[in-house]
């Protein structure tokens, strides 16, 4: 199971109220609790690896910023 978030805010900044400027942020994270779901085990018989677990399913953590201007 991946969970995903995004964070959104939008406001005005104070002391230009004659001037329509607005900021938009936004942060999106793309796993967000970064639980690790491993891949399935090595089943090639013969070697020494047998039954071992190499690698994970999913991604890391990731996480983007953003930060939009509207005037």
């Amino acid at each position: 199971l991946q969970i995903d978030m995004i964070f959104f805010c939008s406001w005005r900044p104070s002391g230009r109220n004659h001037t329509p400027v607005k900021l938009w942020a936004r942060a999106d994270i793309f796993n967000t609790f970064n639980h690790t779901n491993f891949a399935a085990p090595n089943s090639l018989l013969g070697d020494g690896t047998t039954g071992q677990v190499f690698s994970t399913s999913v991604d890391q953590r990731r996480m983007q910023f953003g930060l939009r201007v509207h005037f």
